[in-house]
């Protein structure tokens, strides 16, 4: 409640990540509460947020907003709002958009296991590390599969690896 008071006041004061700010603490309030009006507020916020190019958390704001999607089960929206994040080179956005990818339906009509995974390896070089963490369990399985494209992702990303 103090936060979200804290957050209004700078929002009507002009502050660029005044709306940011109102999103996490309708998401928090929301996941606390399960109350799904919070979570429209959190949704109405983010976008507020991504509209803000003088904010820093402008490409942060996308992430949230596919987070708060997933929470409403709006599964076309979750995707171009993990789509815009990713263009931003936002790391949770990439990652999150790979792990869709990956999944196939609801999010897509089909699996893409190779943008998925592409989209992943872009998140890791970004320092995201639930994908380096992927990216290396994963390796052994690409490793054992003779796959062309396996090997070469492989090479092209064995510093990710370690190797």
């Amino acid at each position: 409640e103090e936060a979200i008071a804290w957050a209004s006041k700078a929002k009507a004061k002009g502050h660029p990540d005044a709306d940011f700010s109102l999103g996490l603490c309708y998401l928090e309030k929301a996941e606390e509460t399960k109350d799904e009006g919070l979570l429209g507020q959190a949704e109405a916020s983010f976008v507020a947020a991504t509209r803000q190019e003088a904010s820093p958390n402008a490409p942060r704001a996308w992430y949230f907003l596919a987070n708060t999607y997933s929470q409403l089960k709006k599964s076309p929206q979750l995707v171009a709002a993990l789509e815009k994040g990713s263009q931003l080179r936002d790391p949770d956005s990439l990652y999150m958009l790979g792990q869709c990818l990956m999944a196939g339906p609801p999010y897509y009509a089909t699996a893409n296991l190779t943008l998925g995974r592409d989209n992943i390896t872009k998140a890791a070089r970004l320092g995201h590390p639930r994908a380096m963490a992927y990216l290396k369990t994963n390796a052994r399985i690409w490793q054992k599969s003779g796959l062309s494209g396996d090997r070469d992702w492989l090479e092209k990303n064995a510093d990710l690896l370690g190797e």
